[in-house]
């Protein structure tokens, strides 16, 4: 008798760790099936989501009051020209941004409103931080400001030119008084229509 309930008791212990094994299994399989989704819904949403360069590359920006010296860049026709704040006579206002940045493509209509409105009170300058497809860009957006690019390393680490869209207003002896990170929405643009007391057309829906 005592043989055959050890016996029992064993077979009873035996199916217990058998089903806490399958219940281990199952539920390991649960999890790894839940991790998945979240993975793919993730990757779904970063792929939907398009970057604003401004909002999230953890870089340093200039702060206001810094100085700013000679700017080395190119033209749109390859020529090297170093644009110097101490010979302007006016305020400067310092487009940059990319084009393939989502977010400078839809602030382009901001940029030239604010460049076609305080052309005779600034002088108002674009820096590309890359060359390519500039000329169809520029063509395409129907830009009419002076645009630049391919700054040298002492430029592009002065201006410390990793976020873009940037505007910046730089004083007569290069000193930056004003600056603003990313496209103009929300505060961002009432805050620059009150500075060049001007009215923004907005964003861009269609940026094709």
């Amino acid at each position: 008798m005592l043989g055959t309930d050890k016996n029992k008791i064993e077979a009873s212990n035996s199916n217990i760790f058998d089903s806490l094994h399958v219940f281990d299994f199952f539920l390991l399989i649960l999890l790894l099936f839940c991790s998945l989704t979240l993975n793919v819904y993730q990757g779904i949403r970063i792929r939907r989501t398009p970057v604003n360069q401004s909002e999230y590359i953890a870089a340093p920006t200039l702060d206001i009051g810094a100085y700013i010296s000679d700017l080395n860049v190119r033209d749109i026709n390859n020529n090297d020209i170093t644009i110097s704040f101490g010979v302007i006579n006016e305020y400067t206002i310092l487009f940059l941004f990319s084009p393939t940045c989502y977010w400078c493509n839809r602030n382009m209509a901001n940029f030239k409103a604010i460049a076609s409105s305080q052309q005779n009170s600034y002088n108002v300058i674009g820096i590309s931080l890359t060359d390519n497809k500039l000329l169809d860009y520029i063509e395409h957006y129907n830009i009419d400001f002076p645009v630049y690019t391919n700054m040298l390393d002492n430029t592009r680490n002065m201006l410390m030119a990793r976020r873009v869209p940037q505007t910046l207003v730089v004083s007569s002896d290069g000193q930056v008084v004003k600056l603003w990170l990313g496209a103009y929405r929300g505060e961002t643009k009432r805050d620059v229509e009150k500075y060049f007391n001007v009215n923004l057309p907005g964003l861009l829906t269609d940026i094709n």
